[in-house]
C-alpha cells in the first residue's frame, strides 16, 4: 500500500464521516455511498467574490467516489439536502487524489 491509500483510508475512519451521493450535472453519472465529510468554509473563501456565509465545504473521499466532482455537479446529504458545487480542489499525494474539497451551495 502507498501512502495516498494510507491517507484515503484515513479518511474513511473520521468521527465525522457521513455517506453522500454525487450526481454529474448531465443527471449521467451517480457516485452512491461515498465517504464524505462537511465542514465551513475557511474565513479567506468567505471573503472571496461568490461565496456566501451558508456555503459548506464537503470533503469527498477520492476512493469511494466514481464520479470525479466539478462546477455544477451535486451532493445529496443523508438529511436529504442537496448541494450544488460550486468549486472543486483535489488533493493529492504525487498524481494519486486523495480527495476533492468541494465549495457548495444548499439547495432551496
Amino acid at each position: 500500500m502507498n501512502l495516498g491509500q494510507d491517507i484515503q483510508d484515513d479518511l474513511l475512519y473520521s468521527d465525522e464521516l457521513e455517506r453522500v451521493t454525487v450526481r454529474d450535472k448531465g443527471n449521467n453519472t451517480t457516485s452512491t455511498n461515498v465517504g464524505a465529510v462537511k465542514s465551513s468554509l475557511s474565513d479567506r473563501e468567505l471573503m472571496a467574490v461568490g461565496y456566501e456565509p451558508t456555503d459548506v465545504a464537503w470533503r469527498l473521499v477520492a476512493s469511494t467516489c466514481r464520479v470525479v466532482p466539478s462546477q455544477g455537479d451535486f451532493i445529496h446529504d443523508r438529511d436529504g439536502n442537496d448541494w450544488t458545487v460550486l468549486s472543486v480542489a483535489p488533493s493529492m499525494v504525487g498524481n494519486v487524489a486523495i480527495s476533492y474539497r468541494c465549495a457548495c451551495r444548499k439547495q432551496v
